[in-house]
């Protein structure tokens, strides 16, 4: 059995929110009209607030590490006390790695 973890930080809820203008010229005017964006617009930049984690914000790696621990932690698996990204079973002989995340 596979399993793909790699965008697994995507969605994941923030502690803190984040915000980010992005500029209103690169956005296509059908778009500006259909969800009203002129409303948000400040120093032609669309202002948004980022609440879940999304490719290149620096902290999504942690926060989805911090998750996927809680949720592992559910399930009995924990991780190896001195191989960062290596997962094990409390009390079954399984064992995986998860490297790409950051350990902590």
């Amino acid at each position: 059995m596979t399993l793909d973890l790699k965008n697994f930080y995507l969605n994941t809820p923030m502690d803190r929110y984040e915000y980010m203008g992005i500029p209103i010229t690169i956005i296509p005017d059908s778009i500006i009209a259909h969800y009203n964006l002129t409303s948000l617009v400040v120093q032609d930049h669309v202002m948004i607030k980022i609440m879940k984690g999304i490719y290149g914000l620096p902290q999504a790696g942690i926060l989805a590490k911090r998750l996927l621990d809680e949720r592992l932690l559910k399930g009995d698996y924990i991780p190896a006390p001195h191989r960062p990204g290596l997962y094990q079973h409390r009390s079954k002989p399984i064992q995986f790695p998860f490297g790409s995340m950051i350990s902590v």
